[in-house]
Order: C-alpha cells, then sequence, then structure tokens
C-alpha cells in the first residue's frame, strides 16, 4: 500500500495559530510566544497539546477573541523589543552578539555564570557529531571554541544588559506623566529581608509594569528603614519623585503605620498626599486563610497527618511504594508552608486524591484517627477541598502583568456570583434529596 502523501499546506505554519494558541512561525519551526518552545512538526494538533498542557491558566485567563488577541500581539511586541534591545547591547559592546546572547539565556533560567564554559563544551560535544557530514565542520567548531562565554563575561554582559534596562526604565518615567509603585517586604528562606519596587507607568501609548529594584534590608525592617533605602535609591537613580502619585503595599504595619510608616514618611516628605492601596491580592491572601473554627480543626488534622507520613523519610518512602503498587498516578503528599499562597488548596487536593491509600497505610503503622472515617468531618474536608480549589483559581487569575484594579475587581464579583448561584442550587439538591430519603421511609 503506497504510503500518504503529505498535503505542503498541511505543514505549513497558518496564521490563524498565533492568536488561537499564541505561536509564531522563526527559522522553520513553530515557536510559543508564551514559554518560548519549539515544535518543530508543524502540525495543529501538536501546538493545540502543547497550548492546552502547559497553558492552561493563560487560555482561562484569556478566553479566545479579543482578550487573547490582545495578549498575543502584546506578546509579540515583548519578542520584538527583546531582538532590538539585543541589537543596542551588541552595539555598545565588543559587537559580539553570541555572548549577549548566551548570557541573556543563562540569566532567564536562572543559572550560574559557570554555566557558560558548560554550554560551549556542551556545544561542541555536539557538534562533533551533529555536523560530521559537513563540509564546513571545522569553521563551525572554530565558531564554538571562539565564543567568550567564561564566567567573568557573562558577569560583564548580564550587568551591562541589566544597566541598559534600567536606564531604559527610568528614562521612560521621567518622560512619562505619572508613575506608580508598589512596594513588599519579605524575608527569603536565608533570613535576607527584601523590599521589592514594582513601577507602572506609560512609556508612549502602552502601559508598562516592570521591576525596578530589590533592596537588601540589612538591620531592621521598620517604616524608617524601608523609607531610607527607598530614597537612597531613588535620589541614585534620579526618580521623579513630583510624579508620583500612588503607592500600593503590602498592608503590613511597617508600611501603612499612621506616623512612622512608610506611607506617612513618603507623605511627610513630598508634602503632598500620595494615593495609598492595600493589594487586592494581599487582601485575597488574607481572606483565604480565614475559616470557621471548625474547617481550622479539619485543616490541623491534614498537616498533621502529612507531617506525619513527608517528615518522616521511612513512611514517606513507604507510602510512595504503596501508592505505586495500588496504581495512584501521584508521586506523593505535598508538605503545607503557610508562605505560598496556593499551599492549602494544593496540599488539600492532594490529600483527597490519596485519602483511601491514607486510611490503608495509618492502618498499617498502627496510627488511628477516627475522623478521616467520620462522615461529618469527611464532608467539612470535602467542603474544604472545593472552597481553597476555587480561591487558587481566583488567584492565578488575578495574578500577571497588566492587570486593572477593575478587572481584578471584577473577578472577585465573578467567583462570589458564582458562589451565591452554586449555592442556591445546593440547598435545591439537597432539598430534593432529603425529600427523596423521607418518601423512601415511608414506604418502607
Amino acid at each position: 500500500m503506497a504510503k500518504r502523501k503529505k498535503d505542503d499546506d498541511y505543514r505549513a505554519f497558518q496564521a490563524a495559530w498565533t492568536e488561537e494558541f499564541a505561536f509564531v512561525e522563526r527559522g522553520g519551526s513553530a515557536v510559543c510566544l508564551i514559554c518560548n518552545d519549539k515544535i518543530a512538526s508543524m502540525k495543529r494538533s501538536n501546538i493545540k497539546r502543547h497550548f492546552d498542557t502547559h497553558h492552561a491558566s493563560f487560555a482561562s485567563k484569556y478566553p479566545a477573541g479579543d482578550s487573547r488577541k490582545r495578549a498575543c500581539e502584546e506578546l509579540q511586541r515583548r519578542v520584538q523589543t527583546s531582538q532590538q534591545q539585543l541589537r543596542v547591547w551588541t552595539n555598545q559592546g565588543d559587537g559580539n552578539s553570541v555572548s549577549f546572547a548566551g548570557a541573556l539565556a543563562i540569566v532567564r533560567n536562572g543559572k550560574p555564570f559557570t554555566d557558560g564554559e558548560y554550554a560551549k563544551t556542551f556545544m561542541l560535544d555536539v557538534a562533533n557529531e551533529l555536523f560530521d557530514d559537513f563540509p564546513n565542520k571545522d569553521k563551525i567548531i572554530k565558531r564554538i571554541k571562539d565564543m567568550p562565554l567564561s564566567a567573568r563575561t557573562v558577569h560583564d554582559r548580564s550587568i551591562m544588559m541589566a544597566n541598559q534596562v534600567e536606564e531604559t526604565q527610568i528614562k521612560d518615567i521621567n518622560a512619562g506623566a505619572y508613575f506608580s509603585l508598589a512596594l513588599d517586604e519579605s524575608t527569603d528562606v536565608s533570613h535576607l529581608s527584601q523590599c521589592s519596587i514594582i513601577a507602572r507607568y506609560a512609556a508612549g501609548d502602552i502601559l508598562r509594569e516592570e521591576s525596578l529594584a530589590v533592596l537588601p534590608m540589612k538591620g531592621t525592617t521598620r517604616g524608617e528603614d524601608l523609607f531610607t533605602a527607598f530614597m537612597e535609591f531613588a535620589i541614585e537613580k534620579k526618580l521623579p519623585m513630583d510624579k508620583l502619585i500612588s503607592v500600593c503595599t503590602d498592608g503590613a504595619t511597617c508600611m501603612l503605620g499612621k506616623n512612622k510608616g512608610f506611607v506617612a514618611l513618603l507623605r511627610e516628605h513630598e508634602k503632598r498626599a500620595i494615593l495609598s492601596f492595600h493589594c487586592i491580592l494581599h487582601q485575597e491572601a488574607l481572606c483565604a486563610q480565614t475559616c470557621a473554627k471548625e474547617l481550622g480543626e479539619v485543616m490541623s488534622l491534614v498537616i498533621q497527618v502529612v507531617n506525619f507520613i513527608v517528615a518522616r523519610a521511612l513512611n514517606d518512602r513507604q507510602f510512595r511504594a504503596l501508592l505505586e503498587e495500588v496504581g495512584n498516578h501521584h508521586p506523593g503528599l505535598i508538605s503545607h508552608s503557610n508562605v505560598p499562597w496556593l499551599s492549602r488548596g494544593k496540599v488539600l487536593s492532594r490529600f483527597a486524591a490519596c485519602l483511601s491509600e491514607i486510611r490503608t497505610f495509618l492502618e498499617m503503622k498502627g496510627v488511628k484517627h477516627p475522623e478521616l472515617e467520620n462522615t461529618g468531618w469527611l464532608l467539612q474536608f470535602q467542603y474544604l477541598v472545593d472552597i481553597t480549589g476555587h480561591l487558587n483559581q481566583l488567584n492565578v487569575k488575578m495574578q500577571g502583568i497588566g492587570n486593572t484594579i477593575s478587572s481584578l475587581h471584577k473577578q472577585c464579583l465573578h467567583l462570589k456570583a458564582s458562589w451565591k448561584s452554586f449555592s442556591g442550587t445546593l440547598k435545591q439538591v439537597v432539598f430534593c434529596t432529603l425529600k427523596d430519603c423521607n418518601n423512601l421511609e415511608k414506604h418502607a
């Protein structure tokens, strides 16, 4: 039987895929604008599978239509800006664009500067095999060997690119009519306090929202300390403080203190009114952490069981083996953390998916938790799983660049309306179920 002839049009990139799946054609391959992955085979099914699998959150946040079209246009504009910026860096440096492209890839992926030498060695090993039948193989190998990708070079290129980006940001802020700031102070795992500064400003007819700086706080983190660190940065970078119209904070006391808070000190220094907002994402996270006493007890038991299994190496290994033995595709339970906002929902969701295996494992270990068999407790548990799942979806939709307060508020109102509708439907279902149960009892 003759093989089916491939249709050239079927294998060609379709312009509609850019708006539908956020893909563009580059170098004979389909390239994702979101993650920059390449799909060698230009088939709609392959591109759709990548989009549905890896970018479901993007699809839900930007539904098909004008919303997704605008989002894809913004992604294309960023790619073009990045390419133009790379040419600017090349002209300012020694003319070797390869070192800038390599340094940019290393920095974007959060890799150490020393990985430049590893990447060079890797490329040489691959090139020896990949271009073995090429007549100009020696020239290709020499080009790779001549690439400047030492740790010092990558460091210098990164500093040069960072300085250029910062200069462009300050220039655009000074050229604009107004700008606003968002500040968040937090402590990382190494106990280093840092203050993140994000600016929103208009560059021409484009609204930008970019990180300005991350300031290390070496001592205390009072309002005075944050204000001093910020003003030193603002004076050094020549920020036009007279154009600052609003400040968004995480709502902490050091930010919103009446007399010594960051906002109060900033207003006193500028001798004028400056709008202050409590970040809606922080408000949503705080609301999500509050629940009834009964639900809090449910969560406490879940954390206790999870810690019993995950915190002990032997228990964790044995539980993973049990999951594999019964055919459960989950690799294990997830540890709970109070810092990531999405932690609780993920912990509860995984706990619910492995509930039967958890009961079996606790029985094997001789640990008794009768609540796991109690219908009332299980109803409260499943309710908490559903609620935290909806809150996690809301949190993800509210994140990202380019959102306005009206769009964020709309997301909250939409969830609230959905819950009211769901509540009415649930009451109707429960009422009908109870009615059917009463009828069965009468006829019994």
